[in-house]
């Protein structure tokens, strides 16, 4: 990346009022985050369950403690 896409690229979110980011596999678990989908990750049980508002009533800890 030249310096002066790097400044355009910049300038851009500089002055952006919002930003999303889409990122992919990966970057999560390298910020801390637990990963979904390996043998001891958050979906070990069920997703459709540990996602669910079910589970959140029964295990407000566990559910937070997900991230």
């Amino acid at each position: 990346m030249n310096s002066n896409m790097l400044d355009t690229c910049t300038n851009f979110i500089r002055d952006a009022r919002k930003i999303v980011v889409l990122t992919g596999a990966g970057i999560s678990t390298e910020s801390g985050i637990k990963d979904f989908r390996s043998r001891t990750g958050i979906y070990s049980l069920a997703p459709e369950y540990i996602l669910s508002l079910d589970y959140f009533y029964q295990h407000p800890i566990e559910f937070i403690n997900l991230r």
